[in-house]
């Protein structure tokens, strides 16, 4: 990856006992072949990383409803 890449994560608990979990993702591109992969790849990120967010949610529900 040319630059650095980080992910980062918050869980706010809600008044309904539900949790808002919110994922940022921050890229740190180093010059032209960064910003390049960055713009270049974000639709395909986007995909990834709200998959991920998603799959995160989905097993967070599965375990709390098996206890």
């Amino acid at each position: 990856v040319p630059g650095e890449a980080w992910l980062q994560f918050r869980a706010t608990p809600r008044e309904d006992g539900s949790t808002l979990l919110e994922q940022t993702a921050f890229f740190a591109p180093h010059g032209l072949a960064g910003w390049l992969y960055w713009y270049g790849l974000y639709p395909m990120h986007r995909v990834i990383f709200s998959g991920f967010i998603d799959a995160i949610g989905r097993g967070a529900e599965a375990l709390a409803g098996s206890r």
